[in-house]
């Protein structure tokens, strides 16, 4: 059987909210989310890769829109950031020659970097609401960006 996550992450991969907020948006996105098997928030001691796994449909260059996940370049530029623990996510695209880093890049289905995560298993709904998302991000002090994830 599979299961589906919609996870909210910062858009800035080192923000992590404060305790009290992390357990009020936790509690606010089980009553918005009732049906959802599990809603946790989680802190990894350092930044972490969160992608959509089996949703997984590529990642172009935010700049000129060229494909970027046929070249080699992209797994090659994550393991540069994974040997300083993503804390330098800064590139160069090969195919503009353009400075950006790995969290703004365009991952067809969203996927970003971060430290926070807040998630819901099986959320057992199809689309989430935009008042929802700015009433979690007022809580969190921050902008998120939502994945869906399919195992």
């Amino acid at each position: 059987m599979s299961d589906n996550w919609l996870i909210f992450i910062p858009t800035r991969p080192d923000h992590v909210p404060a305790p009290h907020a992390q357990e009020e948006a936790r509690a606010l996105l089980a009553e918005l989310l009732p049906q959802a098997d599990e809603v946790t928030a989680s802190v990894n001691p350092q930044i972490e890769f969160v992608d959509p796994f089996g949703n997984w449909s590529g990642v172009r260059c935010p700049l000129c829109h060229a494909d970027l996940e046929e070249k080699e370049w992209w797994m090659e530029a994550i393991g540069m950031a994974f040997e300083t623990a993503f804390e330098n996510l800064t590139v160069s695209t090969p195919c503009c020659g353009g400075t950006t880093n790995l969290n703004d890049l365009d991952y067809i289905w969203p996927a970003g970097f971060s430290r926070f995560c807040l998630e819901a298993r099986n959320p057992r709904v199809a689309e989430f609401d935009v008042q929802a998302v700015k009433r979690l991000e007022s809580i969190l002090g921050c902008q998120l960006r939502l994945i869906w994830r399919h195992l």
